[in-house]
C-alpha cells in the first residue's frame, strides 16, 4: 500500500508530505482546488512521462513510499533485478524546468518502463482512461482471460501459433524460389547459353589486356612496314647512289672509309630489324577471337549482368533452381505434412482454451450481476458473447461484453446501453473483481460515482468500503453519501500566499470532517447541516 508521499514544486504545490493509514479514504474540495494534481502525482510515479509545465519551481521531486508484502510479485520483480528487498521500497521522479526527468527507485536510477511494470499490480488508478478501456471491444478478451488466470494457455497458443506461421511462411518461401512449368524451357535456354560460354571470373579484365596489347602490337607492325616500305622504294636507291658518287670524289679519302661503314651498318641494321619481325606476331584471327570474346561477355552482362561476377552468379543460382526442380514434389509434401501437424497442434491447444474461456465466462457473468445488483442495477443482465474467427495470436474466440441495464431492454454491445452512472457502476463492479485477482494493494478512483444521487451513491460508497477490506482504496468525489462511508477523508483547497496561489492537502479531524460533510450536502454549515453530518458519520 501506499505509505507516504512527499511532493515539491509540482505546479501548484510547494511542498507537501502526507502520510496515508489503510482502508478508505475519501477525497473531497472544490471544483479547482487540485484534486487531479494528487492523482498527477502518483501517475507520475507509475512511469507517466513528464512536463516542463509541471514544474512551478527549478525542480519538481515526487516520492512515494510503498509497503510490501513478503511473497507479492512486486517483491519478486524488485528482487530478480538485482534490488535488496525489505518490507518497503521508495519511488521517486524529479522533473527539471526543461522537462528532463530522473526516476529512481531506493535511491538506484530506473527507465520509466521499470516504474509501469514496478506499479502495474501495485497501484491502480481509474480516470475515464479506464471507462473508455472497458469500452474497446478488443480489451473484453484480454479481461476474460485476466479473470480466468489464462496466462499459460496463452503462452502456449502463442507459441503454437508462431510456429504454424512459421512453417506457412517456409512454405511460402520455397514456392517463390521453384520454378513454374512454364519457366522451365526459358530458364533452360538460359542456362545452356551461359554453359557454352564457359566463363571465368576476372577473364573479362585478361582479354583486355591482351585486346590492348594487340592493338599495340599492330601499330608497331604498321610503322615497321611503312619504314620498309619506304626504305625499299625511295631511301635504298638514293643512298646506294649517293655512296657511289662519293667515291668519284678526289681529297676526301680518309671520310670514304666512314661513310662505307655507316651505310653497311644501317643496311646491317634495317635488315636484322626484318629478320626479326616474327610472322605470327601480327595474327589476325587470335585478335579477331579476342574481339569476339568480348563481344559475348559484354552481351551476357546486358541480360544478367551488370557485372561479370553478377552473370557467373546468376548461372549458379539457375542451376541450382533447375537441379532442386524434379526435387520440388518431395519437398512440397514434407512441407504441407509441418503445415498440418502444427496447425493440428495450435487448432487443438485454441480449442481447449475456449471451453475452458467459456466456463469462466459463466463464472464472470455471475460475479458482475452480483456486483451490479448490489449497486442499485438489479435488472441488469451481462453476457459474455463468443464468436468463431479464424484464430491468431489470442486463439479462435472473438470476445464481446453485452449488457441490459434496465428491465426490458435486449442485450446490447456495451458501448450502445450503458450512460455515464451505470458505465461508472459497471466499471467498479470490474474493478471489484480484478482488484482481487491481481493481488492490486493500492486503488484510487477518479469521480466514479460522477451522476448519480442517492441511494445509488450510497451503494457506491457501500461497495468501495467493502473493497477496502482488501487493500486500500482512495476516491476522489463531490458525494457526501460516499465521503461519510469512508475510513478517512482528506481536504483539497486553494489559498492565495501573498501572489502565490498554492494548494494544500490535510487529514480531517472527525469535527471538520462533519463540517465538510455538511458543505457536501447541504452547500452550507449550518449548525443543522453539522449535527446531520454528525449522525450520518455515527451511523457508518
Amino acid at each position: 500500500m501506499l505509505e507516504h508521499l512527499y511532493i515539491q514544486n509540482f505546479i501548484l504545490i510547494d511542498q507537501l508530505e502526507l502520510d496515508f493509514p489503510v482502508g478508505f479514504s475519501a477525497i473531497t474540495g472544490e471544483t479547482g482546488a487540485g484534486k487531479s494534481i494528487f492523482l498527477d502525482a502518483l501517475s507520475l510515479l507509475q512511469g507517466q512521462k513528464a512536463s516542463s509545465s509541471m514544474v512551478s519551481k527549478d525542480k519538481v521531486i515526487i516520492e512515494g513510499s510503498f509497503s510490501l508484502e513478503g511473497n507479492s510479485p512486486v517483491s519478486s520483480f524488485l528482487k530478480e533485478n538485482g534490488f535488496d528487498v525489505e518490507d518497503s521500497f521508495t519511488v521517486t521522479r524529479e522533473i527539471l524546468s526543461s522537462g528532463k526527468s530522473t526516476a529512481r527507485v531506493n535511491r538506484r536510477i530506473v527507465p520509466l518502463s521499470f516504474l509501469h511494470t514496478l506499479l502495474e499490480n501495485q497501484l491502480d488508478i481509474h480516470g475515464q482512461k479506464d471507462s473508455a478501456y472497458l469500452l474497446q471491444k478488443m480489451n473484453h478478451i484480454y479481461l476474460l482471460d485476466k479473470y480466468g488466470h489464462f496466462y499459460h494457455q496463452k503462452e502456449e497458443i502463442k507459441e503454437a501459433y508462431e510456429n504454424y506461421k512459421k512453417v506457412l511462411e517456409e512454405k511460402e518461401n520455397f514456392l517463390n524460389t521453384q520454378l513454374k512449368e512454364e519457366e522451365l524451357d526459358f530458364y533452360q535456354f538460359q542456362l545452356h547459353e551461359l554453359e557454352e560460354a564457359h566463363l571465368k571470373k576476372g577473364e573479362e579484365e585478361e582479354l583486355k589486356d591482351l585486346e590492348k596489347q594487340a592493338k599495340e602490337a599492330k601499330k608497331s607492325a604498321q610503322d615497321y612496314l611503312s619504314l620498309f616500305a619506304y626504305y625499299d622504294a625511295e631511301v635504298s636507291d638514293s643512298l646506294y647512289q649517293t655512296i657511289k658518287m662519293t667515291d668519284r670524289l678526289k681529297g676526301v679519302e680518309e671520310n670514304l672509309t666512314r661513310i662505307h661503314e655507316a651505310y653497311e651498318n644501317l643496311v646491317d641494321g634495317l635488315e636484322s630489324i626484318r629478320d626479326q619481325l616474327n610472322p605470327d606476331f601480327l595474327n589476325e584471327d587470335e585478335i579477331n577471337q579476342v574481339e569476339e570474346r568480348l563481344f559475348l561477355i559484354q552481351r551476357l552482362k546486358r541480360k544478367y549482368g551488370p557485372r561479370l561476377e553478377d552473370v557467373i552468379h546468376y548461372q549458379q543460382d539457375l542451376s541450382k533452381k533447375l537441379a532442386h526442380y524434379g526435387e520440388q514434389e518431395f519437398y512440397l509434401k514434407k512441407i504441407n505434412e509441418k503445415i498440418a501437424i502444427s496447425f493440428e497442434i495450435y487448432s487443438k491447444k485454441a480449442q481447449e482454451l475456449s471451453k475452458k474461456r467459456q466456463l469462466a465466462a459463466k463464472s464472470l457473468e455471475k460475479e458482475v450481476l452480483q456486483q451490479l445488483k448490489d449497486l442499485e442495477l438489479p435488472a441488469a443482465q451481462f453476457k459474455v458473447l463468443f464468436r468463431s474467427i479464424e484464430g491468431n495470436l489470442s486463439g479462435i474466440d472473438d470476445v464481446e461484453f453485452f449488457v441490459s441495464m434496465n428491465k426490458g431492454e435486449k442485450l446490447a454491445p456495451l458501448t450502445k446501453v450503458a450512460s455515464g452512472g451505470e458505465l461508472s457502476r459497471f466499471m467498479l463492479a470490474l474493478k471489484v473483481i480484478f482488484t482481487k485477482l491481481q493481488g492490486i494493494q493500492t486503488i484510487v478512483f477518479d469521480e466514479i460515482d460522477t451522476g448519480v444521487s442517492g441511494h445509488v451513491a450510497t451503494a457506491i460508497g457501500e461497495k468501495m468500503a467493502l473493497l477496502a477490506k482488501d487493500c486500500q482504496v482512495f476516491s476522489v468525489t463531490h458525494l457526501a453519501q460516499v465521503a461519510s462511508l469512508a475510513n478517512h477523508q482528506f481536504l483539497v483547497s486553494k489559498f492565495v500566499d501573498h501572489t502565490h496561489t498554492q494548494t494544500k492537502v490535510h487529514l480531517l479531524s472527525q469535527e471538520e470532517r462533519a463540517s465538510e460533510l455538511a458543505y457536501l450536502f447541504s452547500g452550507n454549515r449550518s449548525e443543522k447541516a453539522i449535527e446531520a453530518a454528525k449522525e450520518l458519520l455515527e451511523h457508518v
